[in-house]
């Protein structure tokens, strides 16, 4: 009875909910030692692995021990490793990427992050010389990507325009078309650099412990709530959601204290 309570005290107590402007499509949080999404239907992982060095190893993300998928190899453009994903379920202007990882090495150094075109140009995400985010060739930051630390990034394509964010909060905004999934397969490149024109070194190893890609533009409200909870699976509610769960919960707590106080009020 009294679980029944609760929960109709919380639903009673949230609001409804307006339609979310995304849909989350994968999330990869690696702790079944696995690269499948946790998320209904989302792709699994595929691997970028020719020396076959990268695995699943537990590290210290932000203070507590975690399950993380470490990349390794070498700068040469056949030794490094990454992983992709099939961006079939996206749209090709409009989708939002958010990840937690590292770096481990090349401070000073260009690393590519994410790339779109199937690894045949230099155009996609970075770590920048200046050890900052950057949309490479249009605009970069001042916001430091140290190597070694764990960093929760976010990059959102809205049409034309490509965001940044770091931490929770805004890194920089581009005008760009080199994020678009017109660009190649429709698929998704982490960290391994691209294998035709020029550049080929520009990586480093290093390790993920959470991947989510929404089909949709986060807002910065969302990405702000979302640094706050990066481990959550795809099965528990987003981050625009979490406000109103906590605000409901506090309701139901307030009428509960006020249903047993009430026979003392009587007395």
């Amino acid at each position: 009875m009294t679980r029944y309570f609760v929960a109709a005290a919380l639903a009673a107590a949230l609001p409804a909910l307006p339609a979310s402007a995304v849909t989350l499509v994968g999330s990869y949080g690696f702790n079944n030692n696995s690269l499948t999404s946790s998320t209904a239907g989302g792709p699994a992982l595929s691997l970028i692995d020719p020396t076959g060095t990268s695995g699943f190893a537990t590290e210290k993300v932000f203070g507590a021990d975690r399950t993380v998928f470490q990349f390794k190899g070498s700068t040469a453009g056949g030794s490094q490793s990454g992983l992709v994903f099939d961006a079939a379920g996206l749209s090709a202007n409009s989708y939002s990427v958010a990840m937690t990882f590292k770096f481990n090495e090349r401070n000073g150094g260009w690393r590519r992050i994410l790339g779109t075109n199937d690894r045949t140009a230099d155009a996609g995400f970075y770590v920048n010389t200046s050890n900052n985010l950057a949309v490479f060739p249009t605009a970069g930051s001042n916001v430091n990507f140290v190597s070694g630390e764990y960093r929760n990034v976010v990059l959102t394509v809205d049409g034309n325009k490509v965001s940044a964010f770091i931490d929770g909060g805004a890194s920089f905004a581009t005008m760009s078309d080199v994020m678009s999934l017109t660009k190649g397969s429709g698929a998704l490149t982490f960290f391994a650099d691209n294998i035709l024109g020029s550049g080929f070194g520009e990586w480093s190893s290093g390790s993920i412990a959470a991947l989510r890609v929404y089909d949709g533009v986060l807002s910065a409200a969302e990405i702000a709530e979302l640094n706050q909870i990066p481990f959550v699976s795809g099965a528990v509610p987003e981050p625009a959601t979490w406000a109103m769960l906590i605000s409901g919960f506090g309701l139901v707590g307030g009428m509960m204290r006020r249903r047993r106080r009430a026979p003392l009020a009587l007395a």
